[in-house]
């Protein structure tokens, strides 16, 4: 150590059981299942405290699925899911990948959240995969996780809509009744009103949806005159 001026690597840092573990669980995630692994010590034969770690991976044929099934949903929801299926990025016969596990319950996701679903979750998914019926082949269930909260399983529309502006400065209060709006401001009226309709892309009665309120939120912004834009 003191020559080298470098510390020894031991073995129990380098923790070649657990390397093991980490090799076993990245290949399940793209299905490769029941992968054998195993490590031994090849000593110096000179310096006997020496040693390299030689490690030993066998992978067989990945798996692939067999038969995916939807959630079975509550009937207003039936016919989104449908369609969702017939889109899906899972197929029958395509490799098993958690990542596409992940991006297909995200899709989901979004497509609920824009139809009216606003509370839905991705995590509100899970899924079962059966690998005992047959070698290399996966039986997938997707299900709706037990105890979502109701609000999540209920399409929402757009209620009363309420702009509110405040002035840095204050400024006596009023009210503007536009179309389908409400405006609660401090005098002066700093925006046309016909500007501010038009940014809100949100009309009352609507199914509520995320893309609309994205929307209104950057037109709201782009106008250049707020401080700070909240939507609640």
């Amino acid at each position: 150590y003191k020559q080298l001026a470098k510390k020894p690597v031991l073995i129990s840092d380098v923790q070649p059981d657990l390397r093991l573990k980490v090799v076993d669980y990245a290949a399940k995630d793209y299905g490769y299942f029941g992968v054998k692994s195993d490590y031994r010590l090849i000593y110096n034969k000179r310096n006997p405290k020496k040693a390299k770690i030689s490690y030993s991976i066998r992978v067989g044929q990945p798996s692939v699925y067999m038969e995916i099934r939807y959630p079975q949903v509550q009937e207003g929801m039936a016919r989104l899911v449908d369609s969702l299926e017939s889109t899906s990025l899972l197929r029958v016969g395509a490799q098993y990948n958690t990542d596409t596990l992940s991006a297909e319950r995200t899709r989901i996701t979004n497509v609920l959240r824009n139809r009216g679903y606003y509370y839905f979750r991705p995590e509100y998914i899970d899924y079962q995969a059966d690998t005992t019926q047959q070698k290399n082949r996966v039986d997938l269930r997707m299900r709706l996780t037990p105890g979502i909260p109701a609000p999540a399983l209920v399409p929402y529309r757009v209620g009363r809509i309420t702009v509110s502006l405040q002035n840095i400065r204050g400024g006596a209060p009023d009210t503007l009744h536009l179309p389908g709006q409400t405006v609660v401001y401090q005098k002066p009226l700093k925006i046309r009103p016909k500007l501010l309709a038009k940014s809100i892309t949100m009309k009352t009665g609507d199914l509520f949806t995320v893309n609309a309120q994205n929307t209104t939120l950057s037109n709201l912004n782009k106008l250049g005159i707020f401080r700070s834009v909240n939507l609640g």
